[in-house]
């Protein structure tokens, strides 16, 4: 995919519609956030998907504080994932 959003990226297809997939992500100061974007030209106009996922060190907060696990992550990245790949264009 490649840290680069400038760059090529990947071709990838969401409905029948053909994107280019790029991925990235930063960190800073106990925090985390990393991104899936999907961009395409429709009739003359480009169009932007993104799946944005943002993290803070649980260490951060006053507890009790439930941590954030590798599974919650599948979890909200999987219904992140159905949302997108329900994208469609009406026209």
């Amino acid at each position: 995919w490649g840290m680069n959003a400038g760059g090529s990226g990947k071709t990838v297809s969401i409905n029948n519609v053909t994107f280019k997939a790029f991925q990235t992500a930063d960190a800073g100061m106990s925090h985390h956030l990393s991104a899936e974007i999907y961009r395409t030209f429709h009739r003359g106009t480009c169009y932007e998907l993104n799946i944005r996922v943002g993290t803070a060190n649980e260490a951060n907060f006053d507890p009790p504080i439930k941590k954030f696990t590798p599974q919650d992550l599948n979890e909200v990245k999987a219904r992140l994932e159905q949302a997108r790949d329900s994208f469609t264009f009406l026209k």
